[in-house]
């Protein structure tokens, strides 16, 4: 005989597919809604990036008895002067690399291509291979290489562009993120059984902890990263040392893979200088990123970051094929968010039960 909590998870299961595939035929009702939502994601996740950045200077101006109001206006007016001071002193060098870079693209490529034609003829070459359609093949593969490095950085600063679209309103919800952050706990507590309130308060807690040390880490260890690299490229000789770095910088904000996709711009433009350069080149990003692993990142992130590399692989991949650039930079938080809230939730609910039928 069916017993009635078979019959109720499945008319439960039943309903569900059910309303998924009335979704599914009526999709064209939400595309409003999700023209809304991807217009407001952007400036929402920077909003809540500097949040995370900028709450403990809040904090400690709460120690010195001053307004919230008053003090995100101070941060914000620190924060002008901070940038205007970064342009005065970066922008013109920075400027004169991009406008030199743009400029000798053409150059560059014909340089590659010459330095693949020597590579192909030096001994060492030969030494490897005999066969003449492999030359062919080698060269044809940079050429590949330094367009999808092109394309890479041509969609990189597109979607830095589609930032600049919205950079008017993330201030604005940051804002009211500084000012008014100590209320949203207290409103999603509300909504919860009292019974539960504490478990949740918790998993709250938890997540916010969580997404603190990640954002304020991964822009410390990026930040030291770019100035390593920079001061690398530096003494190695490598031409627009200051672009490249900074493109590297912000491509390894992406996890794990970040680092290693950075790298690719400033290979390729060291060895249209020579084979020499490019090698020393992966010697500096190796040592620097390095560093960055196994020295910086365990004193900054801590036990923050407790994914395996494999996990982060997989979820990575994932997010890239979902949502792109985006839904990378967003993976791991998203997962640490939701990661919380299913252990909070099987050790509320299942633990137990678990446990015992174990035991029997």
């Amino acid at each position: 005989m069916v017993s009635k909590g078979f019959l109720y998870k499945s008319a439960c299961v039943i309903s569900v597919l059910i309303i998924i595939y009335m979704i599914h035929k009526v999709n064209f009702l939400f595309i409003p809604l999700i023209t809304i939502f991807n217009m407001l994601l952007v400036p929402f996740v920077i909003a809540g990036f500097f949040y995370y950045l900028l709450r403990p200077i809040v904090y400690l101006f709460d120690r010195w008895k001053i307004g919230r109001t008053l003090s995100v206006l101070i941060i914000y007016v620190c924060i002008v002067l901070i940038i205007a001071v970064l342009i005065y002193a970066v922008w013109p060098t920075l400027q004169k690399q991009i406008t030199d870079f743009v400029k000798n693209v053409p150059q560059l490529i014909q340089s590659l291509g010459k330095q693949v034609t020597i590579l192909q003829k030096s001994s060492y070459f030969s030494a490897i291979s005999t066969d003449s359609g492999l030359s062919a093949k080698l060269s044809e593969y940079a050429n590949e290489g330094f367009s999808f490095v092109m394309n890479y950085t041509n969609r990189l600063f597109g979607f830095i562009s589609d930032f600049i679209v919205v950079i008017g309103t993330f201030p604005i919800i940051l804002f009211f993120l500084l000012r008014e952050s100590e209320k949203a706990p207290k409103i999603i507590l509300r909504i919860i059984p009292r019974s539960y309130r504490p478990d949740a308060k918790n998993a709250i807690d938890e997540i916010d902890n969580a997404l603190s040390g990640y954002i304020s880490g991964r822009m410390i260890s990026t930040l030291l990263l770019g100035a390593m690299t920079y001061v690398a490229f530096m003494i190695i000789g490598v031409p627009y040392a200051l672009l490249l770095s900074i493109v590297l910088a912000i491509i390894s904000f992406i996890p794990f893979v970040g680092s290693f996709l950075g790298a690719i711009p400033p290979l390729i433009v060291a060895f249209t200088q020579s084979p020499e350069m490019a090698l020393w080149v992966i010697v500096g990003v190796f040592i620097c990123q390095q560093l960055q692993d196994n020295v910086l990142s365990p004193i900054i992130f801590g036990k923050t970051l407790d994914i395996h590399p494999f996990t982060t692989i997989i979820i990575l991949l994932i997010a890239a094929s979902l949502a792109g650039i985006m839904g990378m930079l967003l993976a791991l938080p998203v997962y640490m968010f939701f990661k919380i809230i299913i252990v909070h939730v099987y050790n509320l609910f299942y633990a137990e039960k678990v446990q015992e039928m174990t035991e029997q």
